[in-house]
């Protein structure tokens, strides 16, 4: 399932049998009980009768972006720090 947030991104909902519930891309870890709440309201919505209830909510990781104003060689950075480089993963 995917919420957009006021900022215009959105935030996916992986929703699994055994009622756990993982959210990634949420902006901020303030905002993670607001979108458990709007996926909860979701899924009752679609289940009528049944009572659901926000327990546990726990923020597990945290993901830092860094954006270069100049481009990375990702070759020369695998060359002298060592490591893998596939260059067929991720957008480069």
């Amino acid at each position: 399932m995917r919420i957009r947030t006021t900022t215009g991104k959105t935030v996916a909902a992986l929703i699994f049998q055994s009622a756990r519930v993982v959210l990634t891309g949420v902006p901020h870890p303030s905002s993670a009980n607001k979108m458990a709440a709007r996926v909860l309201r979701r899924i009752q919505h679609t289940h009528i009768g049944i009572t659901l209830d926000i327990h546990q909510l726990r923020v597990v990781n945290i993901v830092g972006v860094q954006t270069f104003p100049k481009r990375i060689s990702v070759e020369r950075l695998q060359n002298t720090l060592g490591g893998t480089y596939d260059p067929t993963y991720g957008n480069g």
